[in-house]
């Protein structure tokens, strides 16, 4: 998995030899950056860590299909957090989370603590999801 992380977005969403090693090296370098996304909008911490895992869901279903010019994913996330919010906004779902088995996460005061420092540092969102069970964590343990 360590070489993985020299690999650009484009390279690990396409590997299908080690998907689930390829999908946890993408999920770990921009998980922090959804969430963010999410808190700068002004999302709870709650309905953000359900929001960052429906779009890591979407992303995951559909990483096969991601095509671009550019190395990063970043804007393709961006673009699948933005329509998340807006689904959610319109009606407060969790259907990508749903079809993967997972249900909504209770956030301790920790997690509400380290969410709230998230737009103004370089925090590891995945201390704060390093909870979730097993089958959902995509394999970021």
């Amino acid at each position: 998995m360590n070489e993985m992380r020299t690999w650009d977005d484009r390279r690990l969403l396409a590997d299908r030899e080690r998907p689930g090693e390829s999908f946890a090296v993408f999920y770990r370098r921009h998980a922090t950056s959804v969430l963010a996304f999410y808190a700068r909008r002004g999302v709870d911490a709650a309905k953000a860590g359900e929001l960052t895992a429906e779009t890591f869901a979407a992303a995951l279903e559909d990483r096969y299909r991601f095509r671009s010019d550019r190395p990063s994913a970043a804007s393709w996330l961006h673009a699948i957090a933005t329509c998340k919010l807006s689904f959610r906004q319109e009606a407060d779902g969790t259907a990508a989370v749903r079809r993967l088995g997972d249900a909504p996460i209770p956030l301790d005061d920790r997690d509400r603590a380290e969410y709230d420092a998230l737009p103004g540092s370089e925090h590891d969102v995945l201390d704060v999801l390093a909870y979730r069970p097993r089958r959902t964590r995509m394999h970021a343990a």
